[in-house]
């Protein structure tokens, strides 16, 4: 077991008039990562549509017959479930990780201290994600991030060593021993509640009357869904499940420790074995779970004590390795010519990441919740939605960044963070700066 980490730095030269910490200038942002950040934003997208803003979450367990049925509906959920679902947002987490990383080692290069303006930049995006979840969508993630992202101070003078040690604990060891409890209180005999009928008519009636609310037309009716499923989602212990992102910004920090994103042609070898490694394990494990989800009839599934610890087990195997190959893949893609012409576009959507993420809930609200197509079985169409909303935020994000330095959101939060006004344009930076 890990020994547990210290928040205690040790002594270091300080400079005796250290540099303020400021956002990041675009001569100093690292292409690779706006990159990544983008395509990993494409994916949450089309994952959040998928089972989230379709209301395809509530039409379960009925969903399951449709699932078996030979329809292009049917493949485009699968095939979403497999390459898309958790990979996504495991890959968004390596990224807030990393990102991370980058701030620590500029923030030490300049002498200055990171914990201050690390704390407020998180309690800025705290307060975003709870207006986020509350008032808008309860399928928030920012929130959790910036819960989560306080314990990295905890692990930014840890050695590289240990970083991976507590990042395989949280995002294997503990998931898959939570997972292992409901077969432990079978085996030892312990009551687990009401039996599997009863339990399956208490999630359809849950899911009936979740599905109203959302569908009710009424904005107090949705922020009361809205409460609802944060209640379920934080308020239970299911909950401790989301210390894997924590795990997964170790993993980030440990590359940003490494500057494998800054220097990718000195770790190719490194990059290859996670993209071949990450595929081989992530693909089975991923086509395992789902088989059992789909061939698995519900009411069974829900009586077998096995299930929860199969169903751990082949999302912690499937989601990070396959985050980690795409992830090794596109940077090793962006260091050949051709590609990074082609890849290059995601780039401004990476650096407006914040504005384009709080922005893609509000055109889903207005798809989704506002057009009738909560709560249909269309995830066909739902692929095609994803992917014009997102053509539609690279060549805006593009023409603002050709103007401004920041998009909209990430101008409030970089201002809040460091308590002044940043200047929007290149113009007022020079002429603040002189």
């Amino acid at each position: 077991m890990p020994s547990a980490p210290s928040i205690d730095e040790p002594s270091s030269p300080q400079r005796s008039d250290p540099a303020p910490l400021e956002p990041v200038g675009v001569s100093e942002r690292i292409v690779t990562l706006d990159v990544l950040r983008g395509i990993a934003l494409l994916g949450v997208l089309i994952a959040n549509i998928w089972l989230w803003f379709s209301g395809a979450l509530f039409m379960f367990p009925g969903l399951q017959e449709e699932l078996r049925r030979p329809t292009v509906d049917s493949a485009v959920f699968l095939l979403i479930s497999i390459f898309v679902s958790g990979k996504a947002l495991s890959t968004f987490s390596i990224l807030f990780g990393l990102g991370f990383a980058v701030q620590m080692m500029r923030a030490e290069m300049r002498g200055s201290r990171i914990v201050p303006v690390y704390c407020r930049r998180l309690a800025v995006l705290l307060a975003l994600g709870i207006v986020h979840a509350v008032l808008l969508w309860y399928g928030d993630i920012l929130a959790t991030y910036a819960m989560l992202g306080f314990a990295l101070l905890l692990f930014r003078r840890r050695r590289e060593r240990t970083l991976l040690v507590w990042a395989a604990v949280l995002m294997f060891v503990l998931p898959i021993a939570l997972g292992t409890v409901p077969l432990i209180m079978h085996v030892a005999g312990v009551d687990t509640g009401p039996p599997p009928a009863e339990k399956l008519a208490e999630w359809t009636e849950e899911n009936g009357t979740n599905l109203a609310l959302f569908t009710s037309g009424s904005y107090q009716k949705i922020v009361q869904g809205n409460l609802r499923m944060l209640r379920e989602m934080y308020g239970s212990p299911k909950a401790l499940g989301m210390l894997m992102f924590l795990g997964l910004f170790l993993l980030g920090l440990y590359a940003g420790r490494r500057r494998i994103f800054e220097h990718p042609a000195a770790h190719r070898a490194l990059l290859r074995r996670l993209a071949i490694w990450g595929f081989t394990i992530g693909i089975p494990a991923t086509l395992a779970g789902i088989g059992l989800r789909v061939m698995m009839d519900i009411e069974q599934a829900v009586a077998t004590p096995w299930f929860p610890l199969a169903m751990t087990v082949t999302t912690a195997l499937g989601a990070a390795p396959f985050a980690l190959a795409y992830i090794a893949t596109a940077t090793l893609l962006l260091e050949h010519a051709r590609w990074k012409a082609r890849l290059r576009h995601f780039a401004p959507v990476g650096r407006m990441a914040l504005t384009n993420y709080l922005s893609q809930t509000i055109i889903c609200l207005a798809i989704y919740y506002g057009g009738g197509l909560l709560g249909h079985f269309r995830p066909a169409l739902n692929l095609v939605i994803a992917l014009l909303i997102f053509i539609v935020q690279m060549r805006v994000s593009a023409w603002w960044l050709s103007r401004y330095r920041f998009g909209p959101a990430e101008w409030l939060w970089r201002s809040l963070t460091y308590r002044h006004v940043q200047p929007m344009t290149a113009t007022d930076a020079a002429v603040r700066s002189s």
